[in-house]
C-alpha cells in the first residue's frame, strides 16, 4: 500500500511539474490581441492631455508636443511581449515589455509603454493619484 501511495504522489508531482513547464513556455500570439479602442470622446481626451493636474504638468504637456497619444501614435501597432527578460523596461500599466517607440513625459520624466491606451491610463493615474506612480527606472523586469 505504501508503494502505491509513493507512486501516486510522484505521478501527481510529475504532472504538476509538466503543467507548470507548459504554462511557463506558452507564448501568446500578440497579433491575436487587438489594441483596445479609446473609451472616451475627443473632448474627454483633450481634457485628459491638455489639462495639468497631480504629477502631470504644463511642462509635460509642452514636452509632449501639445498632442494626444491617439494623434501621435496613429497607425501604431502594439506588439505585446508577455515574456520580458530581466532588465527590460516594463509598461507601468500591463507590466509587459515596453516599446521604446511608445513614450510619454509625465512629471518631467520619460516613461515607456506597450501601447497608447496604457498612456491614457497612466496619465489618468498621474493626475488623480500622483503618489501611486513610481519613477521610470522602477519599471524594469526582474
Amino acid at each position: 500500500m505504501r508503494e502505491k501511495l509513493i507512486f501516486l504522489l510522484l505521478a501527481v508531482l510529475f504532472c504538476g511539474l509538466l503543467a507548470h513547464r507548459i504554462w511557463r513556455s506558452a507564448r501568446l500570439d500578440p497579433a491575436a490581441h487587438a489594441m483596445p479602442q479609446h473609451a472616451f470622446t475627443d473632448d474627454e481626451e483633450r481634457a485628459l492631455y491638455f489639462t495639468p493636474a497631480g504629477a502631470y504638468t504644463e511642462a509635460d504637456i509642452a514636452a509632449n508636443g501639445d498632442a494626444t497619444p491617439s494623434a501621435r501614435y496613429r497607425g501604431f501597432r502594439a506588439r505585446h511581449d508577455f515574456n520580458p527578460q530581466p532588465g527590460d523596461p516594463l509598461c507601468p500599466i500591463t507590466r509587459t515589455k515596453a516599446n521604446p517607440q511608445c513614450t510619454w513625459i509625465i512629471g518631467g520624466r520619460e516613461y515607456e509603454f506597450c501601447c497608447p491606451p496604457c498612456i491614457d491610463e497612466f496619465v489618468r493615474l498621474a493626475k488623480e493619484q500622483p503618489d501611486a506612480i513610481a519613477p521610470p527606472e522602477e519599471y524594469l523586469a526582474r
